[in-house]
């Protein structure tokens, strides 16, 4: 995943975006919530709180960016959890970037 141009600063050239929900599972029961950019980071009120998760499993964004914040390498964190992938890592990082890309936000001045 690439840098967008000089004036985009989202990951992958959309500076904002929406949720897209899921189908139905098989059983008829209501499937978790995936963001438009990133394919792996799932949404489900079901599951920590509704906080942003790899693909569902019980392992939300900031855990894993936490670990690897604290010193963990990509390496041993794959090693300590063998159901995650690297693209599970770089859609965290994505993930993590457009959340916290600036926002700008236009607030009148006061009437004198």
């Amino acid at each position: 995943m690439s840098p967008g141009g000089p004036t985009d600063a989202s990951p992958r050239g959309v500076s904002h975006g929406t949720l897209q929900t899921d189908a139905t599972n098989p059983r008829g029961e209501r499937m978790a919530t995936t963001h438009y950019l990133f394919d792996r980071i799932t949404l489900d009120p079901e599951r920590c709180f509704g906080k942003p998760c790899i693909r569902g499993l019980r392992m939300p964004v900031t855990s894993l960016l936490a670990h690897l914040a604290s010193g963990m390498t990509i390496a041993e964190l794959l090693a300590e959890w063998p159901e995650l992938e690297e693209e599970d890592i770089r859609q965290a990082f994505g993930y993590a970037a457009w959340a916290t890309d600036e926002k700008t936000v236009h607030v009148p001045a006061p009437a004198s």
